[in-house]
């Protein structure tokens, strides 16, 4: 997250996130690479689609690490949206992001190899 924002976002004018949010973590069973899960929060008075984003999200990765990246059908939310809505959706997305609290995926690497990570957005004031 870090290089993403400090190479490509900060060095863009015409991307202008404000802060970012991120949890991503780390998860491994019985394949012999691990694989990541990415949720970012972003502001959504700046983030009309989850497209630009996520090309250059496609684009770091392939870029930094060869590796391929998987988007899954309804990638984005709008938290406005979701506080507006019935609990359903809100549901919906508890339940989508509790997929990444699993541990039958998690630990089996060694001590020294971190399963997550996540920054916070700044509180409102």
């Amino acid at each position: 997250m870090p290089y993403l924002k400090k190479h490509y976002i900060d060095n863009d004018p015409a991307i202008k996130l404000g802060h970012i949010g991120y949890l991503w973590v780390r998860e491994q069973s019985t394949s012999d690479k691990p694989h990541y899960h990415c949720v970012l929060w972003l502001n959504e008075d700046k983030v009309n689609s989850s497209y630009g984003i996520l090309a250059l999200a496609k684009q770091l990765w392939c870029e930094q690490f060869d590796g391929t990246l998987s988007i899954p059908d309804n990638n984005y939310y709008i938290s406005k949206r979701l506080q507006a809505d019935s609990g359903a959706s809100q549901q919906e997305v508890i339940c989508r992001l509790s997929y990444l609290a699993k541990k039958a995926t998690k630990g089996l690497h060694s001590t020294h190899i971190k399963s997550y990570s996540y920054k916070r957005l700044p509180k409102k004031k």
